[in-house]
């Protein structure tokens, strides 16, 4: 079952955060704002390929 939105995480001690099975192999972006941090699920197309 996916976790609901807005589900809290603790960074561990090596500034590593786990987003559970529902990340697990995708690629996102992290974004500091003025407000903390943004996390986006992207694709990435490589230069040579776009």
């Amino acid at each position: 079952m996916p976790e609901p939105l807005g589900t809290i995480r603790t960074v561990d001690g090596k500034g590593r955060i786990a987003l559970g099975t529902a990340a697990a192999g995708r690629t996102v972006q992290v974004e500091e704002t003025p407000d903390g941090f943004a996390i986006r699920v992207c694709r990435v197309i490589p230069e040579s390929e776009a």
